[in-house]
């Protein structure tokens, strides 16, 4: 998907997409109940998809029809839904990634992703802005989109992976 061009979509009709499952181990199950009831918060000013599991298809339609995709923590902080959403066109939310370093680096705040407090404590505040910002919140999905992209047509991804592929005689 990311060698194609961006995927333009000027009605998209999802506010927040927040597809989670909560269920796991003790600290997994509270971590994703906290994350879950925030967004649920936002069910009366937001048309939501929270809840059930689908296929990818589904999963990768629904998020070309969202505006943001929140993608919590799960059991490790880089998600394969932070890249799900970069390359739907739809706006990354997640708890700040200052930490990761990452390649390409798509964590990059208010250029790539935005970043949100740990404890969510200003979820609603920039839902609030992005959904109403439609310029801002494009730029910014537009900006990760373009770093994917760019990554694998300058095939900086075959790079990052030469010496790997040489110590396999590949």
């Amino acid at each position: 998907m990311f060698l194609s061009p961006f995927p333009e979509n000027e009605n998209r009709s999802v506010d927040i997409h927040a597809r989670m499952a909560v269920s796991g181990t003790p600290w997994y199950q509270g971590m994703r109940q906290e994350c879950f009831d925030i967004v649920q918060n936002c069910a009366a000013k937001s048309k939501l998809v929270t809840q059930d599991r689908v296929s990818i298809d589904v999963f990768l339609h629904e998020l070309l029809d969202a505006k943001i995709c929140f993608s919590p923590f799960g059991y490790g902080e880089v998600c394969w839904r932070d890249f799900e959403a970069i390359c739907t066109g739809s706006l990354l939310f997640k708890q700040d990634m200052s930490h990761v370093i990452s390649s390409p680096d798509i964590f990059i705040p208010y250029e790539t992703y935005v970043p949100l407090a740990w404890d969510l404590s200003d979820f609603d505040e920039k839902v609030e802005y992005y959904l109403t910002n439609t310029a801002e919140r494009m730029r910014i999905a537009h900006n990760a989109f373009d770093r994917l992209h760019n990554y694998f047509i300058k095939d900086e991804f075959l790079q990052d992976m030469r010496p790997f592929l040489e110590r396999l005689g590949l």
